[in-house]
């Protein structure tokens, strides 16, 4: 029940990686043993939880902090050639900062699924009377 971690994880185990510190290569150690004794056996998730959770806090934070300095930086007029106008962004141009609303607000969504589903699963774990 890792949902988004399992694809946040990666990423914030390649920005430690790129990152090197004393704290992020302790955090890639304890990430790679609990990943490798959980897949051995099935009760150590909870020694995977933690890991998970921090690496893949690290990659979403990560994820935030490049774009949101996508959608900071100032857009850049295009002109085609000689006499014609330049593009805006009105004009029906996909651009950078675009995507870059678009990346985030599906980063903020995939976060509140998370949230909803790690209270769905507390509440049906916890509360069953068997």
């Amino acid at each position: 029940d890792l949902h988004c971690l399992v694809f946040l994880f990666p990423v914030g185990l390649y920005v430690l990686c790129t990152k090197l510190s004393d704290a992020g290569v302790f955090m890639i150690m304890y990430g790679m043993t609990a990943v490798y004794f959980a897949g051995v056996m099935v009760r150590l998730m909870l020694v995977l939880a933690p890991a998970m959770c921090i690496m893949g806090a690290i990659g979403m934070s990560e994820l935030l902090k490049v774009w949101f300095a996508e959608i900071k930086k100032p857009e850049e007029k295009v002109t085609k050639s000689k006499g014609k106008k330049a593009l805006d962004a009105d004009d029906g141009v996909l651009t950078t900062k675009n995507i870059g609303y678009c990346v985030i607000a599906a980063l903020f969504l995939m976060l509140y699924f998370y949230s909803t589903h790690c209270t769905w699963v507390t509440s049906e774990a916890y509360s069953s009377p068997s």
